[in-house]
């Protein structure tokens, strides 16, 4: 088995003077010790935003570690470059943290794309899992996963070949020869828009391999039944290619045992258990792709940019034109570079890293200094850092808190969240049965697995309040200091593949626990929760420790608004009575939150 350009061979031990080696390596390419002359550097041969990192296990070794520091301390690299009421900048908060250029590298690059950049699974942990609380057992599962790495939109793949020939003039420029033969239509066809790439079924794959690793025991215990596991997704064909792709890693290796089927003889099985996946068509999904359930929502919130759009067009003028005049000037071709050049510029650069690794071509067009000796004192990562800012100041409003009724998009996935866990946890007697079983009452999932959109990532997290604790609204005049510890940071919770875990612990049976003199207080709990995001633990906002008791965390849903507080129809309805006359804001139900921006 290979995963993560591994194999199965017994790793060699790193020593650690050649991790040393490496890093010194990194340091001395870096753009603190450019020759001040810009004609001295050699920019045809630049390896520094290099994404051709070898992968050997040293060189993924210094990549793990610089993806590692990214996530350890995000908030000390993401600012606005010069606040009005700050003159701190945030170069230099980031440099507080990371010595002047040492995190300027490929891997800092990677974490710094919003959503569109690549899912870090470099490092991810591929190991069992081994904290489980004494004198429980895990139950049951959940999975939110957004779908892996994909091609652009078709209309965003026309838009890119627009802007290559617009920029062939440049091809003279040394650094940019590579736009002479740079093909859109080659890299990005129409035909493929929105669908996964290559590298999204790995993604997924990867996941997926590392979740069978982790809940190994879990799958001994309960191995796959179609009435046990849920695998559910958009309709949309990258979500259950995904999905697909999750579960061929997930149950690799585990096709179901029927001991009345010889497995032996002549007939050939799959290598691979198949699953059972569900979808509804768009509009009707009122989990996954919700967005297009709520007409509310499509019309109140997004089809509002003036109002939802606002804090991003203010802070578009303190930076965009300035970057789209310096890249003009940079190269020198005939060509004036709008702004919104420069957001296409930005989005093709997270498409070439996550598709392709290559950070050799579009990327290099957000470094100016690079090419005009005029501009070799400007630090071209802020011009990274503010167009994440710009994407996040979108985000925040389009689909996360900044819009209350936002948070409203969370809550039917709240409630089927609530009534699983209420499953195994609770007395199950009196529950629904099956739709398609009328004899047996409904029996628990073990495993609930949904595969979406970042926005679905988004609508949940701001359900449960999970980037918005402190209360602090994203605006465009925040000071350096308030970006840089901002809650909302989209290349940190949803970037292509990004998923959140729930885990439903229960305790094991009264009379086990006594019998084996067990003082856990699982003893008297009735189960503990714990959340896991992009794999690694999270402690779920009203809850006081990391694994957060069931009647804990059911107050926390409820208030959120599931269950009975979910009043999905009710305040997603566009119109009243027959003839479809819109609503006023005063018309949709008294416990609908409100459409209108916190700031």
């Amino acid at each position: 088995m290979t995963t993560n350009g591994q194999t199965g061979a017994k790793p060699r031990t790193i020593r650690p003077w050649v991790v040393l080696s490496v890093v010194v390596a990194l340091l001395v390419c870096s753009p603190s010790v450019v020759a001040s002359d810009a004609s001295e550097y050699d920019i045809a041969n630049d390896s520094l935003f290099s994404g051709s990192i070898p992968h050997t296990k040293h060189a993924s070794v210094v990549l793990e570690l610089h993806v590692a520091s990214s996530f350890k301390a995000p908030s000390q690299e993401h600012q606005l470059a010069q606040s009005p009421s700050s003159k701190t900048t945030i170069l230099e908060l980031a440099d507080q943290t990371h010595h002047k250029g040492s995190s300027y590298s490929y891997a800092w690059l990677r974490t710094h794309l919003g959503t569109k950049g690549p899912y870090p699974h470099e490092d991810k942990p591929i190991r069992r899992l081994n904290d489980v609380p004494e004198g429980y057992d895990l139950v049951q599962v959940h999975l939110l996963n957004r779908h892996g790495t994909r091609y652009p939109s078709s209309k965003k793949s026309k838009a890119f070949k627009i802007l290559t020939d617009k920029l062939r003039k440049a091809a003279s420029v040394r650094g940019f020869e590579w736009l002479k033969d740079w093909s859109a239509s080659t890299k990005y066809p129409v035909e493929r828009g929105n669908l996964l790439a290559a590298r999204g079924d790995s993604d997924l794959y990867q996941i997926g391999y590392r979740f069978r690793t982790r809940y190994s025991t879990f799958l001994d215990k309960y191995p796959y039944d179609a009435n046990a596991f849920n695998f559910k997704a958009s309709a949309k064909p990258r979500c259950t290619q995904s999905g697909n792709a999750f579960s061929s890693g997930f149950l690799e290796g585990r096709y179901t045992n029927d001991p009345k089927m010889d497995h032996h003889g002549p007939s050939k099985w799959p290598l691979v258990q198949p699953v059972s996946m569900s979808t509804l068509p768009s509009g009707l999904d009122k989990e996954i792709a919700v967005k297009y359930a709520c007409p509310r929502w499509q019309e109140q919130v997004d089809g509002r940019p003036e109002l939802t759009l606002r804090q991003k067009s203010l802070f578009e003028p303190t930076f965009l034109p300035q970057l789209a005049a310096q890249v003009t000037q940079a190269l020198n071709a005939g060509v004036n570079v709008t702004t919104s050049d420069i957001s296409n510029i930005y989005q093709l650069c997270g498409f070439e890293i996550s598709i392709y690794d290559e950070d050799q071509t579009w990327c290099r067009l957000l470094r100016p200094s690079m090419l005009s000796p005029s501009l070799k004192k400007v630090d071209d990562r802020e011009h990274f850092l503010n167009l994440e800012i710009l994407d996040d100041l979108d985000d925040f409003y389009t689909h996360g808190p900044g819009v209350p009724f936002n948070r409203h998009l969370g809550c039917v996935f709240g409630t089927t969240l609530l009534d699983a866990m209420k499953l195994v946890l609770e007395d199950k007697a009196g529950v629904q049965k099956r739709a398609d079983d009328d004899d047996d009452p409904e029996l628990p999932h073990h495993g609930v697995f949904k595969f979406g959109h970042s926005e679905t990532i988004m609508f949940v997290s701001s359900f449960l309040g999970l980037y918005h604790q402190q209360g602090i609204p994203l605006t465009a005049n925040m000071t350096a200091e308030q970006f840089a510890r901002r809650e909302f940071r989209a290349s940190n919770f949803a970037p292509f593949a990004s998923n959140m875990v729930f885990e439903v612990y229960q305790p094991k049976r009264r009379s086990t626990l006594k019998r084996r003199g067990t003082t856990s207080s699982a003893v008297e709990s009735k189960g503990l929760v714990r959340m896991l995001v992009n794999e690694r633990p999270f402690q779920i906002p009203g809850c006081d420790t990391m694994f957060c008791e069931w009647a804990t965390f059911k107050a926390v849903l409820e208030k959120a608004g599931a269950g009975k507080n979910c009043d999905f129809d009710g305040c997603c309805a566009n119109g009243s009575g027959e003839c479809g006359v819109k609503p006023t804001l005063e018309e949709a139900p008294a416990t609908c939150l409100s459409v209108d921006p916190i700031v």
